[in-house]
């Protein structure tokens, strides 16, 4: 079956460009975590987000969403 430790044993075959935002005040997931997470991912990008916790879409909308449109527009 799938579990955790087999999903990131995979992270690497994931061609996808992808986009890891978070917060640098995160207290669910350590930023620790999420560049971890974006090591793992060949093609990803990380963007963390100053004065903000686990949630950045709802704590600073606006710059979040200047993130994403920046990172798509790329």
């Amino acid at each position: 079956g799938i579990t955790p430790s087999t999903v990131s044993t995979k992270l690497n075959q994931i061609t996808q460009d992808t986009l890891v935002v978070t917060g640098d005040n995160d207290n669910v997931v350590p930023v620790e975590q999420s560049e971890k997470l974006a090591s793992m991912l060949p093609n990803s990008t990380l963007v963390i987000m100053e004065n903000c916790g686990h949630m950045p879409h709802e704590e600073k909308t606006d710059e979040f969403i200047k993130v994403l449109n920046n990172w798509m527009d790329r």
